[in-house]
């Protein structure tokens, strides 16, 4: 997540690479998120309007657009990736929080 807890630490390496540099980078990497948004929004809207494979609820999820575009092999595979990377952004955020017994036994 380009919003999440590693945009805290934008300052910290920015520092180290200078404004320039890490200006450009963001600016690089908002493009690119930019242009894969728009790219899976077209995706999702040609799925759509074909209306959803046999045995598919929905026709626009993770799991429709891949399999209509790729196949049923990489569907799965990009379905498995899709779920793993938003289990790692919940424990990367859940990681942050201060859990409520250590905060009770700091008092």
């Amino acid at each position: 997540s380009a919003v999440g807890g590693g945009f805290l630490a934008v300052p910290a390496i920015a520092r180290d690479v200078g404004l320039r540099p890490a200006a450009l980078g963001l600016t690089g990497a908002w493009a690119f998120f930019a242009l894969a948004a728009l790219g899976y929004v077209e995706a999702a809207g040609g799925a759509m309007a074909a209306g959803p494979l046999e045995g598919e609820d929905a026709a626009a999820s993770i799991r429709a657009v891949s399999r209509r575009i790729f196949g049923p092999v990489v569907s799965r595979a990009a379905t498995a990736t899709f779920a793993v990377q938003l289990l790692a952004i919940l424990a990367a955020n859940l990681s942050l929080l201060r859990a409520p017994w250590t905060a009770a036994a700091a008092l």
